[in-house]
């Protein structure tokens, strides 16, 4: 498993040089990291994210549109994007992405709360194995 770090980075570079020359860069969910994940509060569970995309984006000035798919009656595949995230780019780098995690999360628990079949079955049993938050708390001390 040593591989995933370098090969991450590269990724992660990669996507940098592509967001700074203005062109589009897929990320799907970033993933728990129960070690060096940023807490965020979704729902009423505490999750631990890595925040690659949210780094990503207060780097480079990108705009974070969450976007979502729900197979819909007959077959169809309906694919949702959502209005860009907002945040202050005006505050430091480590505020931005918290800004941007806060964002995501609420845009995340909305969805779910209007729509709970666009969740795939694995993420919302592992969402609901995880524990429970105080929904008030501040993002820092989740």
């Amino acid at each position: 498993m040593g591989w995933r770090t370098p090969a991450r980075a590269a990724v992660a570079a990669e996507a940098y040089q592509t967001l700074l020359q203005g062109r589009i860069v897929a990320i799907a969910g970033d993933e728990q990291n129960v070690a060096n994940g940023t807490p965020a509060i979704i729902g009423d569970r505490l999750h631990r994210l890595s925040p690659g995309f949210a780094e990503l984006a207060a780097a480079t000035g990108a705009a974070v549109l969450p976007i979502y798919s729900e197979l819909r009656p007959g077959g169809c595949i309906q694919i949702t994007i959502l209005p860009p995230l907002t945040w202050d780019a005006g505050r430091s780098h480590s505020e931005q992405v918290e800004q941007i995690l806060r964002a995501y999360c609420g845009t995340l628990a909305e969805i779910w709360c209007q729509a709970p079949a666009v969740v795939v079955w694995e993420i919302m049993q592992r969402h609901l194995q995880l524990p429970r938050a105080e929904i008030n708390a501040p993002l820092s001390q989740a």
